[in-house]
């Protein structure tokens, strides 16, 4: 069998022109180009949910219901939109499929390989960013998805920022095991989860939260200082009561679909305030930082009560003090030992909630 052509090397018997040092460049010329591509493209897939239109991805059975009424609502300029992002994205897909299909034909790789794997890299990270505006999509309020295709500067601030203060609420529907266990059916009890599930979601977004994941028994949001602004914290309680409401509501409307009803379930609710990371993972936003783990931590709280940490605790009382009734509790974490939180709820005294400012900004260029 005739031997394999030899590679021209450099130093070191690395093929000439190669970088000393590790890099996707580097990595794509010493391994195989298919190997390469899928490892490009693993963290930059669409989530399996992504479908037709962006629906459903943080919540399959029950986001489409809710997210494509609001898409529906934003109007034809911006539907147009949304269906220009959707091409865009499939287009850049097939024409990363074709570049990584081309590389694999090639006997070597050249110079002319490697400004190929250059522009594949380009389009990878082209294609990062419109699938995370479409997650972005399903994340915010129609407010929200308006200002995310309209502003290009709307969206680095999602994108681009690395960290910035926010409010975090981790809602837990407390004793779910067991609410399962007393449901009819099956398909009983993932109607009641869905539908709850999805009106939780819709109440952080309608308070100008962002949602950051469906948990399977509850769901994490937060309130960024630069989208929920000035009142962030009185959105934060707002919308913690709002949800209890909402699982009294829903556990109500849903008693056909249990055999026997328990008197001590509802959610338990957590908030933290302080810095977070926000951290792009699988095409994704999430958010990152002690906030997170304490508002998580606190929602561990008994069922029908909202529990502060200490940052939280101190940012709510100092500008929304008298709007709210507070009192101290004990809750045990495993792994630290007793802490001190607060309960918190509104105590029902009037107060207007200041509208973000980017809000009227859309509302105005809409009218326009």
């Amino acid at each position: 069998m005739a031997e394999p052509p030899k590679k021209e090397t450099g130093p070191k018997g690395k093929p000439s022109g190669f970088p000393d040092q590790k890099s996707p460049l580097r990595d794509a010329l010493v391994s195989p180009t298919s190997v390469f591509v899928e490892n490009l493209l693993r963290n930059n897939r669409l989530l399996e949910a992504l479908g037709p239109t962006f629906v459903g991805n943080i919540l399959p059975l029950s986001a489409p219901v809710g997210t494509l009424g609001s898409l529906l609502t934003l109007g034809e300029p911006f539907l147009k939109k949304q269906h220009e992002l959707e091409k865009e994205i499939s287009a850049l897909r097939r024409q990363i499929q074709d570049q990584a299909q081309a590389l694999d034909d090639k006997k070597s790789f050249a110079e002319e390989s490697k400004g190929q794997v250059k522009e594949l890299e380009q389009k990878l990270l082209e294609l990062s960013q419109k699938q995370r505006l479409g997650f972005l999509l399903n994340c915010v309020d129609q407010n929200g998805q308006r200002a995310l295709l309209q502003s290009e500067n709307f969206q680095k601030l999602f994108l681009e920022q690395r960290e910035c203060l926010s409010l975090v609420i981790s809602v837990d529907i407390r004793r779910s095991t067991e609410l399962m266990l007393k449901a009819r059916t099956p398909e009983a009890f993932a109607a009641f989860i869905t539908t709850l599930c999805s009106d939780l979601m819709d109440i952080i977004k309608q308070s100008y939260g962002v949602i950051d994941q469906f948990t399977g028994d509850g769901v994490l949001g937060f309130f960024p200082d630069f989208y929920s602004q000035q009142d962030m914290a009185y959105y934060a309680v707002s919308a913690a009561d709002k949800c209890h409401a909402a699982f009294k509501r829903h556990y109500k409307d849903h008693r056909r679909s249990f055999k026997s009803i328990l008197n001590d379930v509802g959610l338990g609710i957590g908030i933290d305030y302080g810095t977070v990371h926000l951290v792009q993972i699988a095409g994704g936003l999430t958010v990152v930082g002690e906030p997170v783990v304490y508002a998580c931590r606190l929602s561990g709280a008994p069922a029908g009560v909202t529990l502060l940490n200490q940052p939280a605790y101190d940012e709510i009382t100092d500008r929304f003090g008298k709007y709210c009734f507070t009192t101290e509790r004990l809750l045990e974490i495993k792994h630290e030992g007793t802490i001190l939180a607060y309960a918190v709820n509104l105590n029902g005294k009037s107060y207007s909630a200041a509208i973000p400012e980017w809000v009227s900004t859309i509302i105005a260029e809409a009218g326009s």
